[in-house]
């Protein structure tokens, strides 16, 4: 099941309406001490206000020197009654009660001067939880570190944070687009959750590997809609709807994009069965040489350079009609097979 995990809701303002905002966010919180500095941005002033925390949604008042914005981020599963475990699947039911309960409490909390409709969507993140069991988590994810460079994306952490963070890439691989705005992580939601000191819900991940695909800013979310509508001038609330419809499509394209379709085996075992197919002997050649440069390199970027074929599509739509990933398991390892991470079937558009 795909999900939505997070949304941000952006509105942008002048000086003395930002002021305005904010003054007024102090005299409510003044009692409940609910207002503060963020430790999340490493630069520019922000105030974030939990009075709507335990409905799901945080308010952050950014003041910055040219621009004064008002950022509402929401996580649909709390909005709705749920819990940051428990994902929700998008309906068009189920998307009318989220956006009415957002712009309820906004409406509340803005003393009925603005709806969501005055913000821009700004940002999305498309989800899904993949019970694979607490052995094989950390398996999975050490097996897409081998995935090395993928086109137009580039690691979030470089070697030198690995080397003084090597928890960071235990539990989790993590990509950010080039210039496509648009954020991949795979992570042990069970070590997540007890880095945010949730016990008791970290005992409840166990198992549980997560995936998310983000469109970080405007653009990406552009770009997005415009593949299901001609429409330009939609409002916020269609523009959440037509994508949360969409989370499906919009979330598999970009999985299947960067982590090719098949079971992971050890390079013995994918030989053998690439060996023993009825592809001709020139795709044969090919997939091996393939699956041996992936292994050498620890990259499949690096490998595709390298095996220098102007018909590489055709050569991972070999490797997905054998049900098997180019991407190998380490001969290290205690185990010869992991299933597909995916369990739907889409071409890879890697050519």
């Amino acid at each position: 099941m795909i999900s939505i995990h997070t949304c941000e809701f952006t509105l942008q303002t002048n000086y003395k309406k930002f002021n305005y905002l904010l003054s007024s966010a102090y005299k409510k919180a003044k009692k409940h001490h609910r207002l503060g500095d963020s430790t999340k941005y490493k630069s520019g002033n922000v105030k974030v206000d939990e009075a709507l925390g335990s409905k799901g949604i945080t308010i952050e008042y950014h003041n910055y020197e040219y621009r004064k914005m008002i950022k509402i981020i929401a996580n649909p599963s709390k909005v709705l009654g749920g819990s940051d475990l428990k994902l929700w699947k998008p309906t068009s039911r189920n998307i009318d009660e989220f956006l009415d309960l957002l712009n309820e409490y906004l409406e509340d909390y803005f003393d009925s001067e603005y709806e969501l409709n005055d913000f821009l969507l700004t940002r999305i993140d498309f989800t899904s939880n993949f019970k694979v069991g607490k052995t094989l988590v950390p398996e999975y994810i050490s097996t897409m570190h081998k995935l090395g460079k993928v086109t137009k994306f580039k690691p979030k952490f470089d070697k030198t944070y690995y080397s003084s963070h090597p928890e960071v890439k235990e539990t989790s691989f993590d990509l950010i687009g080039k210039t496509n705005h648009i954020e991949f992580t795979i992570y042990d939601k069970e070590s997540d959750f007890k880095n945010h000191e949730k016990p008791e819900l970290a005992k409840k991940a166990k198992g549980i590997l997560r995936s998310e695909v983000r469109l970080s800013k405007r653009p990406a979310i552009k770009e997005s809609l415009s593949e299901y509508t001609s429409y330009t001038n939609l409002t916020t609330e269609e523009e959440f709807t037509l994508l949360a419809l969409n989370s499906y499509k919009i979330f598999l394209k970009w999985f299947i994009y960067i982590i090719p379709y098949g079971h992971f085996h050890t390079l013995k075992n994918a030989e053998k069965i690439v060996s023993n197919s009825n592809f001709s002997n020139p795709k044969k050649t090919k997939m091996l040489r393939l699956l041996r440069l992936i292994s050498e390199k620890k990259s499949l970027y690096l490998a595709v350079k390298e095996l220098n074929t102007r018909n590489i599509s055709e050569v991972i739509k070999c490797f997905e009609k054998l049900d098997l990933s180019p991407i190998t398991i380490s001969k290290h390892k205690k185990i010869s097979s992991l299933p597909s991470a995916s369990n739907s079937k889409k071409p890879n558009p890697l050519g």
